[in-house]
């Protein structure tokens, strides 16, 4: 098998650098970019060939969501939304960064990014 489950434990949430994001995990998997931050208790896995690495809740709570069900492409889509800016998550300290990745992202007319930014991080409206 070419995929390596890896499982990264760490205490608690530590200051985001200037240039990190907060990982916004959900019950599939996801891409994480090399900016992302990635809290305790998620399930980390790597693909050895193209060096992806991928994060989700961890299954163990038994709630499993096949690959290409339409479970998981409703879970996808409904990660790509925004958060009001009074949530809790909105003080993380990574909006600066976010929003200038996804005006980037836009700017360069790259789409997978711009999804790839909102299914994954804490981005505020």
């Amino acid at each position: 098998e070419e995929l390596v489950e890896i499982r990264r434990y760490q205490y608690g949430r530590l200051p985001c650098g200037p240039d990190q994001l907060f990982f916004k995990p959900s019950l599939v998997y996801e891409q994480l970019l090399d900016e992302h931050v990635v809290d305790a208790g998620l399930e980390l896995r790597v693909d050895m060939t193209t060096g992806y690495k991928e994060a989700r809740f961890n299954p163990g709570s038994g709630v499993a969501v096949e690959p290409g069900s339409d479970r998981e492409a409703a879970i996808r889509a409904k990660a790509l939304r925004t958060i009001a800016d009074d949530d809790e998550r909105a003080s993380l300290g990574d909006g600066p960064t976010v929003r200038r990745r996804l005006a980037a992202a836009a700017a360069w007319n790259d789409a997978a990014l711009v999804r790839r930014l909102l299914r994954t991080c804490y981005v505020t409206v």
